[in-house]
């Protein structure tokens, strides 16, 4: 059996899934803006972008590796951690 469309496929889920990864993203910056970093909105929105992050990375590997980097991306990630309580 001949399955010559399958990587092309899975490079279209890929990208698929960091897509919601990145659409999350910017809807917790939205709500950081709107309510705060510390507000129920955005600890609901993190966690809903990191599990979709984790699930990402389960299934294809890690993203951030392949990607360009840009000299905001650390910022942007130190904007939103913090420690879990």
């Amino acid at each position: 059996m001949f399955f010559g469309n399958a990587p092309g496929v899975r490079a279209d889920d890929r990208d698929s899934c960091y897509q919601n990864v990145q659409n999350l993203q910017h809807k917790l910056d939205r709500d950081v803006d709107r309510h705060g970093a510390d507000s129920r909105q955005a600890k609901h929105d993190k966690r809903e972008m990191e599990e979709a992050r984790d699930n990402c990375q389960r299934r294809y590997g890690d993203y951030d590796r392949d990607r360009d980097h840009h000299d905001n991306d650390d910022r942007d990630r130190d904007r939103y951690q913090q420690p879990y309580r």
